[in-house]
């Protein structure tokens, strides 16, 4: 598919850097800058114009691009379809969820400290402050579609669902998600509904919370556990929450403006047409909230406001023996784990050492096949070649007619009878000529049907290639992805030791936990299938709450687990009691044994996918040289025939016949 951009420019796509519900993104080759978003359909109407408006307000206002992927300029197809638009390239960024999640931030920004935080949390602001500057409504607020970089900056992705104006035209945004929808839009049609500053600012209020309290939602903390419902009913309880359980950030930790600033955004009035704290204002408290944050003597990781005040991270850790901030391991925790990278790097090797088969795009025609095709083509005008005897034949008749024209003048009889004699004599002449031209008739359909076939031939050579390449393609993807896993497993053992500890339940605590019923717990995010789910495998209670009891459950995600994990360790941080990490030599070989094993299954899978390769391969060398010969031979019995009738046409005498 040939793309061309607003002026009409060629844009060739390059690699794939992404892909998503509604299609794919590719870089452009020739610009490192720019990548291409391309609809796995053509966009409807009304989502094209939107589109066209963007582009058209980019060029006007380039720098709506200093914070976000928006989109610069439509791509159509030839026949002049919007098929995506092209945007810039964001590169060296990660999901903010891998900032504010605890265990994700050890892995990603494992020197982030708290004040890192607060300064992404005004750089967030920044980019609303820039985007509200120019009636721009970001609408659909969410972490999948926010980036943070190493150096705290952000971008937002999925600019086309932003809400603006242009020419007169309202552009809505058509799309939400519950955790960042004011109260006064839970359970509305976002289709219907024209988003304003407002609701907007009730999103960039969750999004600095979760950032300065651990991914904490500001209204977590309902009792039904039904977040769009928390929302609605404005219940936003963290002050209660956070002063009641000791495991939780204190409120007390920000800046009194700060916390004027989350009350003003979460309290029922916070309704009203722009009663919401503005960007500018969360801008402006953010930057001052960072100013004052100073390195605790304890940790050089932990922050705190004052210098002699308490370190909120130190008596948090000394609560859940649970560390927010710490570097990563630098080495294995148990001795019978050993990552074999070299094994990796052993099965790249031989990866590099498997070509792929040959590039459609590179199919050079055979020169017998280009000759052939030229000869036939010499015979798209062709006449039957001449025939002697039917001729004379006809001329013959047409004579005798004529005499017996003129003749008929004195003697009718006699003419007539000549005229009669000389038409018949002609008729056979010409059905002589008929008969004698069907051999010739034959042969040309004969030759006619052989470049068909050879047309096929190597249609069906390049159908078997584009074939070919995508198995190529789809091995060496799968390898990759078994490759990343392979990479991955040191960093995810170290994260599941790290766990036992805390994972750990302390016998004293198991009467209070019983208390306390899975079904009616307060478990952000988890519905009641899932509960109901945990009951029917025995977990009733918190006391029944372990995560290695909790991983078969079908449903149940990693995060719905840490979940319920989470609500277990608030409940015994509730009771005052430290849970002990009774880690012994046998948690670690079991962990390494489970890793170990996945380890050596990854290794054959890669072998085996190696294995395929190699055969693909060579099954598509077979293949495509088998289609290259018979075409070669196709056009080498072909071209004499062509060129016989060729011959034959001119009334000259055939030399391969």
């Amino acid at each position: 598919m040939r793309l061309l951009d607003a002026q009409d420019r060629a844009v060739e796509l390059g690699a794939e850097v992404g892909r998503g519900g509604e299609g794919v993104v590719c870089a452009v080759v020739g610009d490192a800058g720019l990548v291409a978003k391309i609809y796995a359909t053509p966009p409807p109407p009304d989502r094209v114009s939107k589109l066209g408006a963007m582009a058209d307000a980019y060029a006007a206002t380039p720098s709506l691009g200093d914070w976000c992927a928006w989109p610069r300029s439509l791509l159509k197809d030839e026949t002049g379809t919007c098929r995506g638009f092209l945007m810039a390239r964001v590169e060296g960024f990660r999901p903010i969820h891998d900032l504010y999640d605890p265990e994700q931030r050890k892995a990603s920004f494992p020197q982030a400290t708290w004040d890192f935080l607060a300064r992404t949390a005004a750089n967030c602001a920044r980019m609303f402050v820039s985007l509200h500057r120019y009636d721009v409504i970001v609408g659909d607020v969410n972490e999948r579609n926010l980036l943070v970089g190493a150096d705290a900056t952000v971008r937002l992705v999925d600019c086309d669902s932003f809400q603006l104006s242009r020419g007169g035209e309202l552009f809505r945004t058509g799309v939400g998600v519950v955790d960042y929808t004011p109260p006064e839009l839970q359970g509305a049609d976002f289709r219907a509904i024209t988003h304003t500053r407002n609701h907007d600012r009730f999103g960039l209020a969750v999004i600095v919370f979760k950032l300065l309290f651990m991914g904490r939602h500001p209204f977590s903390g309902g009792a039904t556990g039904d977040l769009a419902l928390a929302i609605k009913r404005h219940q936003y309880d963290y002050a209660s929450l956070s002063a009641r359980l000791r495991h939780l950030v204190p409120l007390t930790s920000i800046t009194s403006e700060v916390r004027a600033l989350f009350d003003a955004a979460f309290r029922p009035e916070s309704t009203a047409f722009e009663a919401r704290p503005s960007a500018d204002e969360w801008l402006r408290n953010l930057d001052a909230f960072e100013k004052r944050l100073l390195p605790c003597p304890q940790d050089p990781l932990h922050r705190r406001m004052e210098a002699d005040a308490p370190c909120p991270w130190c008596e948090i850790e000394a609560t859940l023996q649970y560390a927010y901030f710490a570097l990563p391991h630098d080495e294995p925790l148990g001795p019978d784990w050993q990552p074999r990278l070299e094994r990796l790097d052993e099965l790249r090797e031989s990866l590099a050492g498997i070509r792929s088969p040959l590039d459609p795009n590179d199919y050079s025609q055979p020169p017998s096949v280009a000759m052939a095709l030229a000869a036939v083509g010499r015979l798209a005008e062709l006449e039957p070649p001449p025939d002697a005897a039917s001729w004379y034949v006809r001329a013959a008749g047409g004579g005798l007619a004529i005499a017996g024209g003129f003749t008929a003048l004195g003697a009718p009889a006699v003419g007539l009878g000549m005229l009669a004699g000389g038409v018949g004599l002609w008729l056979a002449g010409t059905a002589l000529r008929s008969r004698r031209q069907v051999p010739w008739g034959t042969r040309l359909a004969q030759v006619r049907k052989q470049a068909g076939l050879l047309g096929e031939l190597q249609a069906e050579w390049l159908g078997q290639a584009y074939r070919c390449r995508e198995v190529d393609r789809r091995l060496r993807g799968e390898f990759e992805h078994l490759a990343s896993q392979f990479r991955d497993l040191s960093a995810l053992r170290a994260v599941e030791i790290e766990r036992l500890g805390r994972d750990t339940i302390h016998q004293d605590l198991r009467s209070f936990l019983h208390q306390f019923t899975v079904e009616a717990g307060a478990i952000p995010g988890l519905s009641a299938p899932k509960r109901q789910a945990m009951l029917i495998r025995g977990i009733v209670t918190a006391a029944d709450v372990e995560r290695p009891r909790l991983a078969g459950i079908p449903g149940l995600t990693p995060a719905a687990i840490d979940a319920v994990v989470a609500w277990r360790q608030s409940l015994e941080a509730q009771a005052g009691a430290a849970r002990k990490q009774p880690v012994t030599q046998s948690h670690f070989a079991a962990v390494d044994a489970n890793y170990l094993h996945l380890q050596q299954n990854l290794e054959d899978a890669m072998g085996r996918v190696l294995g395929e390769l190699r055969s693909a391969t060579a099954t598509a060398d077979q293949v495509l040289d088998d289609l290259y010969g018979r075409t070669e031979t196709l056009a080498a019995q072909l071209r004499p025939l062509a060129d016989d009738l060729w011959t034959a046409s001119q009334g000259l005498p055939e030399r391969n016949r």
